[in-house]
């Protein structure tokens, strides 16, 4: 007997997932849109320098992962909520760089790129 395998078909159950955006200007309204949920310091990648932060809310499907590069100062609890994050840029001798805060935390992330991407795989 031959087996044929079936078609996997796409999980219907989860929002699809978002192009990822750059730069402050346009992290900012995805970081409002999440403001007052959790969140978690979801990785950590030494060879980049890479923090991923992830952010979510209890009565909504989905989530927003803040992806950080090149930190410089990661400060705050790996786990918080209320969530209220900013985001501004500064000139510095390096160029321009990042701070993310959410001062009521205790959170300040300092970074050199930074992007923010909704609906990343795992979805609950």
């Amino acid at each position: 007997m031959t087996m044929t395998p079936r078609p996997i078909a796409p999980d219907t159950d989860h929002p699809p997932a978002t192009p990822p955006v750059e730069g402050a200007d346009r992290v900012a309204p995805l970081l409002a849109k999440w403001a007052g949920g959790m969140a978690w310091v979801w990785t950590y990648t030494v060879s980049h320098g890479r923090l991923v932060v992830r952010l979510t809310r209890p009565a909504a499907r989905g989530n927003l992962h803040l992806s950080c590069y090149d930190c410089r100062r990661i400060s705050g609890p790996t786990v918080w909520g209320n969530v209220n994050l900013q985001v501004a840029s500064e000139d510095t001798p390096e160029g321009r760089r990042f701070v993310v805060r959410d001062e009521s935390n205790k959170v300040e992330i300092r970074c050199g790129f930074l992007t923010a991407q909704e609906n990343v795989e795992p979805i609950y």
